[in-house]
């Protein structure tokens, strides 16, 4: 119950099952209710008399209540604690989970740029293997290439080779002619001396 050595201006609580009257003055005169104020709500005395009424202060009111109505010791609801200390368990539950995921998530953004980073890689690779890939189709397309050059070059020196043996064989030909000519000129000539040196005698 409310002591009576509680100073002024000290916080004491409303102690009733029902909400009390605060009013205009130390009387219960009908009308001088300014308002009710709920229970267990924390008021200011300001002063009290000896008949049995104090001085409150109640959020923007202040007026005069019953003092039997109010206690200075605070209110201890056992449930309400109960719930209080779970409810404290619980947000530091969320705290925790909650750090726990923007963990997660540093993890996820550093595992997500890892696969960016060996997607790139790969991309990458799978271009160099196609130019890789070029490059090889060019190459057996200049051995193709040459290739056909090298029996082009084959056809061309068979050819310059016939051209060459036909040459030779026309020219052995036309010296061996020349000689026969030369040859015969010189018999010819030889009988025709024979001749006049036969008709000399």
């Amino acid at each position: 119950m409310y002591s009576s050595s509680v100073l002024a201006n000290s916080s004491v609580w409303v102690d009733d099952n029902v909400k009390i009257p605060m009013r205009t003055d130390a009387s219960f005169t009908k009308g001088n209710i300014i308002t009710s104020v709920p229970i267990k709500s924390e008021v200011v005395v300001v002063q009290t008399n000896e008949s049995g009424w104090s001085e409150v202060e109640f959020d923007e009111y202040k007026g005069w209540m019953v003092t039997r109505y109010l206690t200075d010791e605070p209110f201890s609801n056992p449930e309400a604690e109960k719930l209080s200390k779970k409810l404290l368990e619980l947000q530091n539950e969320l705290a925790e989970q909650k750090s726990l995921i923007q963990g997660m998530e540093i993890l996820t953004k550093s595992q997500q740029d890892e696969i960016d980073s060996v997607n790139i890689e790969i991309y990458q690779s799978e271009a160099s293997a196609l130019r890789i890939d070029e490059l090889q189709n060019n190459l057996r397309n200049s051995n193709s290439r040459n290739d056909v050059l090298v029996k082009n070059l084959a056809i061309l020196k068979g050819r310059a080779e016939s051209l060459y043996s036909t040459d030779l064989l026309t020219l052995i030909t036309t010296i061996a002619l020349i000689v026969g000519l030369v040859i015969g000129v010189i018999f010819n000539r030889a009988s025709i001396q024979k001749v006049h040196s036969m008709y000399s005698i």
